[in-house]
């Protein structure tokens, strides 16, 4: 794990913070016997999302007054689809959750839920630049060149959703919410350097994501997942 990621602390101390001023109904009866219950969680949808595309797992804990709290990673496969001009795809996402349930279970198989979740992921791949380099004559020389693409986003979002019971291990997952997104893109490895005087061409077949720069947008997350708790 890169030396960066200690930067996720801010968001798991949100996390904390922000699951300890929600409230809400007991789901104790999930619980047998008011004990913890641990559950694994997977997300089919991710492997046929068109960015970061990957094998998303999570395992978590249920307490008996209804609060859970769960990690999770996805680990991205070496290649989205379609993407222009960007191959050898790895990396993963880390995810950290503080979830509240507000109804019993006994009383409905759905079971609404409110949660703060953060995401940090980290991801690396390889682009074709071309680059211009002016001479002592004026003259422009045209340089191709593979360059390596470092990025990191992090996100923190709230989100509401609710899960339905098939049986009484398995369930259905629904969640959507709202958050904000920070993401930080460079170029390394390459032989002008991540920081160069040579100007970068924008080509057609180029795609957003080998960007250079600082972005913090909106996040819209949402997921859907298969649960089996014990």
């Amino acid at each position: 794990m890169n030396a960066r990621h200690p930067r996720f602390l801010p968001i798991i101390v949100l996390v904390i913070c922000a699951a300890s001023v929600m409230s809400g109904q007991s789901i104790a009866e999930t619980a047998p016997e008011g004990r913890l219950r641990p559950y694994v969680a997977w997300s089919p949808p991710k492997l046929l999302e068109p960015v970061n595309r990957g094998l998303l797992g999570a395992v978590g804990l249920v307490w008996p007054a209804g609060w859970s709290a769960e990690v999770g990673y996805l680990w991205l496969l070496p290649q989205d689809e379609p993407t222009v001009n960007v191959s050898d795809q790895r990396g993963g996402r880390l995810h950290l959750t503080g979830r509240r349930y507000f109804v019993q279970r006994p009383e409905t198989p759905l079971v609404p839920f409110v949660q703060v979740r953060g995401d940090l992921l980290w991801r690396t791949h390889r682009t074709v630049a071309t680059f211009q380099e002016e001479t002592e004559t004026g003259e422009f020389i045209l340089h191709d060149d593979s360059v390596g693409v470092d990025t990191r986003t992090r996100t923190l979002n709230l989100m509401v959703g609710a899960d339905w019971a098939i049986t009484a291990h398995l369930a259905v997952e629904f969640s959507a919410g709202v958050g904000t997104r920070f993401r930080r893109v460079r170029h390394v490895d390459s032989a002008y350097g991540s920081d160069t005087e040579y100007r970068l061409f924008l080509e057609d077949a180029w795609d957003s994501r080998n960007n250079v720069g600082e972005f913090t947008t909106f996040n819209l997350p949402f997921d859907l997942r298969l649960i089996y708790r014990w």
